[in-house]
């Protein structure tokens, strides 16, 4: 046997440097996959919060709308809190004011929350318009000859179109 293929045969294993190097760059990657699904899981947290947030504050401008913008506008500032079923307390208050055209108003919502010793807080300004009964109703008459006229009552002075 020659010298060189003895070497060959010699060599077969990894050196104790080659490990400790290998096994160093296999625990920074593993830390840094880590590191970031940790920082991914509380933005999809944060995000599923601001979600649920978005979905109250939707739910508060559907109750205002049922109830008509007028009626809560003369309530003026209106506000309270409830608890969701995970056990959070959630602050809400809305101000509806009047702009300078007829029958819109400006609806503030805030909404504030607290998570892992944060304040969090949401707000949404939107215009709604107030359901005036002169542009709502229609008046369907019969005639004597068995036809129908339709007629829509006049707008009210100062009324937009």
């Amino acid at each position: 046997m020659n010298t060189s293929t003895h070497n060959l045969f010699r060599r077969r294993g990894v050196s104790l440097l080659e490990t400790v190097l290998a096994a160093s760059l296999l625990g920074g990657v593993v830390m840094t996959i880590c590191g970031l699904s940790a920082g991914s899981l509380r933005s999809i947290r944060l995000n599923q919060e601001y979600e649920k947030a978005w979905d109250y504050i939707e739910r508060q401008l559907t109750l205002i709308d049922m109830v008509g913008v007028q009626a809560m506008q003369q309530r003026g500032q209106s506000g309270g809190q409830f608890e969701s079923l995970d056990g959070r307390i959630w602050h809400w208050t809305v101000q509806i004011n009047e702009t300078g055209i007829t029958a819109l108003y400006d609806v503030v919502i805030q909404l504030q929350w607290e998570e892992d010793g944060r304040t969090r807080r949401l707000e949404c300004r939107t215009r709604m318009t107030a359901k005036s009964s002169a542009v709502d109703e229609t008046q369907t008459d019969t005639q004597s000859d068995g036809s129908q006229t339709t007629t829509t009552p006049a707008s009210t002075p100062g009324a937009t179109s």
